[in-house]
């Protein structure tokens, strides 16, 4: 059995604190906000234009913050396979709307994952 890694987004606006639940709990709020731009706010991050938006800005800041979840998660779920670990690590990304940074950060830790053959599953709890 593999170990499956969950992914989840939320907002601060309307969850103050990160589930109990969750292995690892990562702030996105330091990322460049989408929500500022008139031709975005009404997007959110599964759009092309947010997640270009969210991983290019700063110097690339968003691509490295993910490639770094990504990297994290890929240790958890190939040393939890090799030990029989069979509880599903939450991941979870926040920022302050939930809509933005932290859905553009999930989705592109899952293409990551992805990637190097690792399972995912993602909940976007403020869409």
């Amino acid at each position: 059995m593999h170990t499956v890694i969950k992914l989840k987004s939320f907002g601060r606006k309307e969850r103050k604190t990160s589930s109990p639940s969750a292995a690892f709990s990562f702030d996105a709020r330091f990322l460049a906000n989408p929500h500022s731009h008139g031709d975005l706010r009404n997007l959110d991050g599964r759009d092309i234009k947010v997640r270009d938006f969210v991983m290019m800005r700063d110097n690339c800041a968003g691509e490295i913050f993910a490639e770094n979840i990504a990297s994290i998660a890929e240790s958890v779920a190939k040393v939890g396979t090799k030990n029989g670990y069979t509880t599903q690590p939450i991941f979870e990304v926040f920022c302050y709307g939930g809509k933005h940074r932290s859905v553009a950060i999930v989705e592109q830790v899952a293409k990551l994952l992805k990637s190097r053959g690792i399972s995912t599953g993602i909940k976007h709890m403020e869409l």
